[in-house]
């Protein structure tokens, strides 16, 4: 999706032309309609020394992906709209898009005309009916027609300055094709950032975004975010898996933030952890998946989910208190193949309205003062058919026995007492 390897696709030019037409307005006449179009600054090239955008030479237009050079800053004032056709941002210095809650920065669609004024106008065009033989019939028929902003009319955002943390304040960022991209050791410190398309940090340690309205989000390659106050929800989040995506060795500490999603809310992978509370997830797949070698501290949470609410799977370790999971069509919470007999803690929670309350296999688990009640199935199943250990101080099954608890395979529990007592 992003070229990583050299940036091949900005364009190092060496010079910058700015065509610059401060709010001029074109009046013609053209087969009785009037038209009017906003001609604003056009960006090209180059930035190879620090450079100020404001409103008063706003919108500014970018026909190509910008480059800016390393140890060059680009400032964008509150209020600034940068609109763009095919083209997009590199920065490989520094961005400071200091916009405020009365006066956002925006960068859209050169045919967005909510913000930045008419920049791309009306074409005309002027036809004739024909006849069979292609002879004219009639006069003349001419008509305007004005395009409108679509999904992928410019590129993205790139942020690839190593070492260096830019700001994105207030900014809003719509109809784009890949949204934003922080890599290369590069890092963001964000609030209030509204995007319709997604972030993507690759190799980007210590970003921070509070505030944040987006899609989906992926950290991978050894990157690491903190996020609160989030609202990241999707109806069609195209071939990605969730809305939230972390492996390869990366982590996400996450607050007070609400995820919906058509497939799964977060899944992490492959040495990654996540740390999260006070989270509302509501989803159509698993509400968080963790495999290979991952792990969750969570609290506080509420979980709808239709496959799982929580699954835990393949040596990775949990430590779940005060959340409620419910919706979930398989289990509320499944525990598969993790190693060492507290791996997976799962205290102080309600377990309520799923198929079945606990599913469990080749794993030990702790559970203490926990409320499973009013699943479908049964409120603890296991498929073990080898000695398991359920750590329990007080399970907390309400309204049904253990004779509910399905044995589906013989087992051999020296301590299967411990299901009542242990």
């Amino acid at each position: 999706m992003y070229n990583l390897i050299n940036c091949s696709f900005v364009p190092r030019l060496i010079f910058k032309n700015y065509f610059l037409f401060l709010f001029i307005v074109v009046a013609f006449i053209v087969n009785g309609f009037f038209i009017s179009k906003i001609y604003a600054e056009e960006v090209v090239g180059e930035i190879t020394v620090d450079t100020h955008w404001v409103v008063e030479g706003s919108p500014y237009i970018l026909n190509e992906y910008i480059y800016v050079a390393p140890d060059v800053t680009l400032t964008i004032d509150p209020g600034v709209v940068v609109k763009s056709l095919y083209g997009g941002l590199a920065i490989d210095g520094k961005l400071e898009a200091l916009g405020t809650e009365e006066a956002p920065i925006y960068f859209t669609s050169f045919y967005d005309d909510t913000v930045g004024g008419d920049t791309d106008g009306v074409e005309n065009y002027c036809y004739y009916n024909t006849d069979e033989e292609g002879n004219n019939i009639g006069d003349e028929i001419c008509e305007t027609y004005e395009y409108e902003p679509e999904m992928e009319d410019w590129n993205s955002i790139i942020i690839m300055s190593d070492g260096v943390k830019s700001t994105l304040n207030n900014v809003i960022s719509k109809y784009s094709k890949d949204g934003l991209l922080v890599t290369d050791g590069a890092s963001v410190l964000s609030v209030n950032f509204n995007s319709d398309k997604g972030i993507a940090l690759y190799g980007s340690k210590g970003n921070s975004f509070t505030g944040l309205n987006i899609p989906d989000i992926e950290i991978s390659s050894d990157s690491s975010a903190n996020i609160t106050d989030a609202n990241i929800t999707s109806e069609d989040i195209g071939q990605s898996s969730s809305s939230v995506s972390i492996y390869g060795n990366s982590s996400l500490v996450m607050n007070n933030s609400v995820v919906n999603s058509n497939t799964s809310s977060i899944i992490l992978y492959n040495n990654s952890s996540l740390v999260a509370s006070d989270l509302s997830l509501d989803c159509g797949g698993d509400g968080i998946y963790l495999y290979s070698n991952s792990s969750l501290i969570l609290s506080d949470t509420d979980i709808k989910c239709g496959v799982r609410g929580i699954y835990v799977h393949s040596d990775s370790t949990a430590d779940i208190s005060d959340v409620k999971v419910s919706g979930a069509s398989e289990a509320g919470i499944m525990v598969h193949g993790n190693s060492g007999e507290d791996a997976v803690k799962i205290t102080k929670s309600e377990i309520t309205e799923n198929e079945n309350g606990f599913i469990f296999f080749r794993s030990d688990i702790v559970a203490n003062q926990n409320s499973i009640h009013d699943n479908n199935t049964s409120g603890l199943t296991t498929y073990d058919s080898e000695q398991f250990t359920l750590f329990n101080y007080d399970l907390g099954i309400t309204g049904i026995t253990f004779g509910v608890v399905h044995l589906v395979q013989p087992i051999h529990c020296s301590h299967l007492i411990c299901l009542v007592i242990f």
